[in-house]
């Protein structure tokens, strides 16, 4: 009889474990982005965006949402873009808007020495833009070596100066670059 509880356990806790790592496969092909796994639909994405207290500002242009809140400490904007036929994220964009070149600048650095700490195992290759402005690539893989996206860091002057962050989930992103060449 004891014997029996104990196999019985056994069998359970095997069937926990197999599952976790079955949910785990799948969210470990997708990159997070404000600790959300990209592998999801805008209207899930958005709804954990408000829970961290990211707001909709709009959704004007179809595939695009634009919010507002704040990362990493500063009051940003984001964009979020998605396939819009499948609805899956593909890209999520943050813009820190600054005053001067220089506070632009020191984020700039202050987000770089970050994301090298967070993504510390992963490629990184620094660039500059045609402006000659500095610009941080990281690239995320998995435990097999498989690219699940990618981090883009760079400065861009609008009508102020903005630190920008892309995020892309490489696999969303082929699906969403797929559903568009079948239009051609």
């Amino acid at each position: 009889m004891k014997r029996n509880i104990i196999l019985s356990s056994l069998i359970f806790l095997s069937t926990c474990v197999m599952a976790q790592v079955s949910n785990n496969s799948v969210s470990s092909e997708h990159i997070t982005f404000l600790g959300i796994s990209m592998n999801d639909s805008i209207d899930s994405f958005e709804n954990k965006l408000a829970q961290k207290d990211v707001r909709l500002l709009s959704k004007k242009n179809i595939g695009e949402r634009k919010y507002e809140g704040s990362f990493a400490g500063y009051k940003s904007q984001f964009l979020v873009f998605y396939d819009e036929r499948n609805k899956m994220v593909y890209k999520a964009t943050v813009l820190v808007p600054r005053e001067t070149e220089a506070e632009m600048d020191n984020i700039f650095q202050e987000f770089k020495s970050l994301l090298s700490k967070k993504y510390a195992g992963e490629g990184k290759r620094d660039m500059y833009d045609e402006a000659l402005k500095p610009m941080y690539y990281i690239f995320i893989t998995d435990m097999k070596g498989k690219e699940k996206g990618q981090v883009q860091l760079s400065t861009k002057k609008y009508e102020q100066y903005n630190v920008v962050l892309d995020y892309y989930d490489s696999a969303n992103y082929f699906k969403h670059e797929e559903s568009r060449m079948d239009d051609l």
